[in-house]
């Protein structure tokens, strides 16, 4: 499905980011991947491409979540009026 499609690719770009990073900066790669950049036009180009990253993995992952919460949260309002508790 298009979900599954997108999660993978993002968690794949998430994963080349953390080898290539680690690729170039080893054991004293910081905590914050994009800290460890040294400025220059192509590392800001960079920072702000993974800040669209960022943007636009949230909506990926909180769509299935809302959705798995609503389904739950339907099952247990059924069940509850169904047995008669209020």
């Amino acid at each position: 499905s298009l979900t599954s499609f997108c999660i993978v690719t993002s968690a794949s770009i998430y994963a080349l980011f953390a080898i290539s990073f680690y690729g170039v900066f080893g054991p004293a790669v910081k905590t914050n991947v994009i800290n460890s950049l040294p400025n220059g036009a192509q590392y800001e180009a960079a920072r702000i491409l993974y800040a669209l990253l960022m943007l636009f993995s949230l909506p990926l992952q909180a769509f299935p979540s809302r959705n798995s919460f609503l389904k739950l949260l339907a099952r247990w309002v059924n069940d509850n009026s169904s047995s008669g508790i209020r």
